[in-house]
């Protein structure tokens, strides 16, 4: 080392930075994970991609009020087995600014139909149209075709809410694939004769 080097401790150094200069460090570490935070506070109907809820609901009439509070910035909830039937209103199970799409178990032999529910929320979506609606003793279905506010390059998005119970058999459930590949090929024809 030489000799006339002159060192200075790191206390005696920190005392020649501008006051404001810790300020500005704070800050800087308040904004770690900016995008994360921007997106959660991003209201739900400037999004593209929607945040989606799926669950077993397992009765859904008695569950509405617990449900109401966990979907405010949810785009689209999907339920099975909740237990519909046609004596059920849509305004007993609807969720706040969410519009209602539901199919009911017709076909069951139990005294509650399982049954499938999809909720998107009306802010997020500019159109909505029921393209596929499947029951069977074994199988529910239903399929909605929506448009997002945000939407550039697609016309449409659809989503399909699909139940199948655990007693189904490989007959019943071909019988479901079959007409469900029949309408995503419908489906994939008309996307492409519109687009080009």
């Amino acid at each position: 080392m030489h000799s006339n080097r002159i060192i200075h401790s790191r206390d005696f150094i920190k005392r020649f930075k501008p006051k404001n200069f810790h300020i500005c460090n704070k800050l800087k570490k308040k904004h770690h994970g900016g995008w994360q935070r921007a997106l959660k506070s991003t209201p739900i109907h400037h999004t593209t991609v929607p945040v989606i809820i799926s669950t077993n609901c397992r009765s859904l009439p008695n569950k509405i009020l617990l449900s109401s509070g966990i979907h405010h910035n949810t785009g689209i909830v999907t339920l099975q087995e909740t237990w519909l039937h046609d004596s059920y209103d849509d305004n007993i199970v609807s969720l706040n600014d969410f519009n209602v799409f539901r199919q009911a178990r017709v076909c069951s032999k139990k005294k509650c139909g399982v049954g499938v529910v999809t909720f998107i929320h009306s802010k997020w979506s500019i159109s909505n149209k029921v393209c596929l609606k499947f029951s069977n003793e074994y199988s529910d279905c239903i399929t909605v075709r929506y448009r997002p506010k945000h939407l550039s390059k697609f016309k449409f998005i659809y989503i399909s809410n699909v139940y199948v119970s655990p007693g189904c058999t490989k007959s019943d459930l071909s019988m479901f694939a079959d007409e469900f590949t029949a309408f995503a090929a419908a489906c994939f024809e008309n996307s492409i004769n519109s687009n080009w």
